[in-house]
């Protein structure tokens, strides 16, 4: 047995399409259906009950469909089934294609706003590179300058502790006395220099304020 309006195949016993709800009348009979809708109607209805179109000429449909009619006219509860198989896999596949296409935006966007970024830092870094190596010169230079000066003191402390040990000033005073130089006693507008052997050779005396 098959329901008159959706065509699919029902048990013998059937007073309802399982799949539309359509009564199923007794094999014979013939059943009145909307021009509008395909509806079933009463043989009473002056209206559609479904969608309210007049009934005017009434259509009787056949209870059975043939072979014939099944291959050139599908039934429709299967092409429904097939589109609402179909349209949620397109929606799916267009969400995604939406979703990809934005990721893939954002992904170029960070990537440029990124490198120029990154650009900026790398030259910050090799400025400041720079920067370091020209002070590591001056540091070096001025190291060497120091190694140096300390050489040239360290120098001149040996030759003024040869002097201070060895070398005495005597002033033309005629106080006939020899001073370490830095006395405050020294008058230095005219004065010799002699080793402190030779000044007491020669008869001078320590003076009693620097050679104490």
């Amino acid at each position: 047995m098959k329901c008159p309006k959706c065509g699919m195949i029902l048990p013998e016993d059937s007073e309802f399409c399982q799949y539309c709800g359509t009564k199923i009348e007794e094999e014979g009979q013939s059943q009145l259906s909307c021009t509008k809708c395909g509806n079933a109607l009463t043989d009473d209805s002056d209206f559609c009950q479904y969608c309210g179109t007049p009934v005017g000429k009434k259509t009787v449909l056949p209870q059975t469909r043939s072979p014939e009619m099944d291959k050139i006219f599908p039934e429709k509860s299967k092409i429904k089934k097939k589109v609402n198989a179909k349209k949620p896999l397109k929606i799916a596949t267009i969400v995604l294609a939406i979703a990809f296409a934005i990721v893939a935006g954002l992904s170029v966007y960070q990537y440029f706003a990124v490198k120029d970024t990154i650009a900026s830092y790398r030259n910050s870094v090799d400025s400041l590179r720079t920067e370091n190596s020209k002070f590591d010169s001056t540091i070096k230079s001025q190291n060497e300058t120091i190694t140096n000066q300390n050489g040239t003191i360290y120098d001149l402390k040996r030759t003024l502790s040869f002097y201070e040990q060895h070398a005495v000033v005597v002033p033309d005073d005629g106080t006939n006395l020899y001073h370490t130089y830095g006395c405050d006693y020294l008058d230095t507008s005219s004065f010799w220099i002699y080793n402190t052997e030779a000044a007491i050779d020669e008869g001078f005396k320590p003076c009693p304020h620097c050679q104490n």
